[in-house]
């Protein structure tokens, strides 16, 4: 499971780079903040779902490896187990685990901070006076704002205005999963530039919006300069102090633009396309059977048919099984009637062989096949004669053939054929007065 996670996270770390480069070229200086957010928040998620979509590669084609089993069992080799590896994966998981901790904490903070202090409850929201000279700030429908803070009323109410978009647009959700992602790939410093690049479009929105609403812009401009300085910050909220003041201003600026280029976001497409064809298995190799040049696909077999498919087999293998005893017992009788002398034993045998074609004839019928002998011909006299005639004039020729060859080698070979004829000719002959009773 560890090496599929760290998989997973390398590819998703390929696609937030990929994805903040083509931000930081394209789309970071366009007033489109809207449409940015929706870029960058797109990209988090698409880096760990992009991964896990079942995509194949038309154009790269899979490795031409042996089958499995064509290696017996004993010459596979595994790898040994890499410590340096495992060493990464437990320090990696650590630092993630810390990090996790570390979001916890704050909105375990934020949780004991609304409990201890007062609180106002306006429209859709709550407004919480903190002690502590906090910059302002909020999270999803709650404002921490400090308590110096409220005998400056223009002041409070754009500061309300900004938070209050913030809330309105759910900033703070967008924050706990652009953390979480942080979290997990806290070694690739782009996932740290898209978090900055999110946290600074939120506030190109709220600062949008104030304006909008008809507050003075170098009023709200000189504001932003006030809350410039102030004592820490929380990771998890939406806050008006921002580090980068003087980008802000530059981003005020260009509010009216709408954007130079609002279908440049479209251009972020070939580069989907593109990670989609990098982070693509090979394409799938169909079984086949091939007979002369045409390659037929196999077909895809499900579990009702393999279990039918398997019954069948073990039919088929009981059945054989049988076969084998009667062809068994079959051959241990003619042996002996071959070793008998006396007649009356040759007459017990012979009933017996009888006996025992009758059994394997009512078997064959019951399970539905039609017994045939070792050569594959049916078992009726007619054949039979034929048989016993055709052995007959090969034991002739190779009489005949023994009388004029001098060669002791081709002697003793006719002489083993003539022998392995006159057998056959024997156990015909006996099936033959067998079949007649």
């Amino acid at each position: 499971m560890n090496t599929a996670w760290i998989n997973l996270v390398l590819k998703s770390t390929l696609i937030v780079a990929a994805g903040y480069l083509f931000y930081h070229l394209a789309l970071r200086n366009q007033a489109n903040f809207q449409q940015n957010r929706l870029y960058l928040m797109s990209l988090l998620i698409l880096s760990f779902l992009l991964p896990l979509l079942p995509l194949h590669n038309p154009f790269l084609a899979p490795s031409s490896t042996a089958p499995a089993s064509s290696t017996p069992p004993q010459q596979i080799s595994t790898p040994p187990s890499s410590q340096p590896l495992s060493w990464l994966i437990a320090a990696y998981w650590g630092i993630t685990i810390l990090m996790l901790l570390r979001i916890l904490i704050h909105l375990l903070h934020l949780y004991r901070m609304q409990q201890h202090q007062p609180r106002q409850r306006l429209e859709h929201m709550t407004l919480i006076r903190v002690s502590a000279p906090i910059p302002p700030f909020s999270f999803f429908n709650r404002i921490f704002i400090a308590r110096d803070n409220r005998d400056d009323e223009p002041a409070l109410r754009q500061i309300i205005c900004h938070e209050a978009v913030h809330m309105r647009q759910l900033h703070s959700l967008d924050i706990l999963i652009c953390e979480a992602v942080t979290a997990l790939q806290w070694f690739n410093p782009f996932a740290w530039f898209v978090r900055k690049a999110l946290k600074e479009t939120h506030e190109y929105l709220a600062d949008r919006e104030v304006i909008a609403q008809g507050f003075s812009p170098e009023g709200y401009r000189l504001l932003l300069f006030e809350q410039q300085f102030g004592a820490k910050l929380y990771e998890c909220v939406s806050h008006l102090k921002q580090s980068q003041t003087k980008r802000r201003m530059f981003m005020m600026n260009k509010m009216n633009e709408r954007g130079s280029s609002p279908y440049r976001i479209l251009l972020a497409l070939p580069l989907i396309a593109l990670l989609s064809l990098v982070l693509a298995s090979p394409r799938p190799v169909l079984a086949d059977v091939t007979q002369g040049d045409d390659a037929v696909k196999a077909p895809v077999a499900t579990k009702a048919d393999d279990t039918a498919k398997n019954e069948e087999l073990e039919k088929k293998a009981k059945i054989k099984e049988v076969l084998k005893e009667f062809e068994l017992k079959e051959k241990a009788l003619k042996e002996k009637y071959a070793s008998s002398s006396s007649e009356e034993d040759r007459q017990k045998l012979k009933k017996s062989l009888q006996e025992l074609d009758k059994k394997r004839n009512a078997f064959a019928e019951k399970v539905g096949i039609q017994f045939k002998n070792k050569d594959g011909g049916s078992s009726n006299s007619t054949d039979l004669h034929k048989k016993i005639q055709f052995v007959q004039q090969k034991q002739q020729k190779i009489k005949t053939m023994l009388g004029s060859e001098k060669d002791p080698q081709k002697i003793k070979e006719l002489e083993q054929k003539l022998a392995e004829l006159q057998k056959f000719e024997q156990e015909a002959k006996l099936k033959l007065e067998s079949g007649n009773k």
